[in-house]
């Protein structure tokens, strides 16, 4: 599996999120909040469905995996974290995959 299409809601500024809106292009790390797979997250490229996504905001997404070949099963309602290093920037759910 390449990607997924997901809702993700960026933590605001004072909750610990970003200072900056995110553009697409943007790369970080998703990790998946049921499965326990042993990664602290998977490498992904983030396009948004608008031209960026402020701090504390809500909006439709795609993530395109860095290394799919690591990418565990992913199904529609699964929730994830956006992370920035170890720092959890978002949160969100899979709406569904790309093929």
């Amino acid at each position: 599996m390449g990607g997924v299409q997901a809702e993700l809601s960026l933590l605001p500024t004072e909750e610990g999120g970003k200072k900056i809106p995110m553009r697409s292009g943007y790369r970080g790390l998703v990790r998946f909040i049921e499965n326990d797979d042993g990664f602290d997250g998977l490498g992904a490229e983030v396009s948004l469905k608008r031209e960026e996504l402020r701090p504390g905001e809500r909006c439709g997404v795609s993530f395109t995996f860095l290394f799919p070949e690591h990418v565990p099963e992913i199904v529609p309602g699964m929730a994830f974290e956006l992370l920035e290093g170890a720092k959890v920037i978002g949160r969100g759910t899979i709406t569904g995959t790309l093929t």
